[in-house]
């Protein structure tokens, strides 16, 4: 991940990097790069979608959530 530039305060690169490994099947590295964002106390934007059943639209957000890395400063 060194070689790479970006802000280390930017979830978008860590994002990008765990989508590439996980997508090249390398499951390990792509959980090593969401570890490293959660120590860095970087937050993704939270991920939402929505449904339309019998004309009611159902939105669903979801964020971060993993308790061992929410003492951030």
């Amino acid at each position: 991940m060194s070689s790479l530039n970006w802000s280390l305060k930017n979830a978008s690169g860590y994002v990008l990097l765990s989508n590439i490994y996980a997508a090249a099947g390398n499951i390990h590295l792509c959980e090593d790069v969401e570890q490293q964002r959660k120590e860095r106390c970087v937050k993704k934007q939270p991920g939402h979608t929505s449904i339309e059943v019998n004309t009611e639209v159902h939105t669903f957000i979801v964020e971060d959530q993993d308790p061992q890395f929410e003492i951030c400063a």
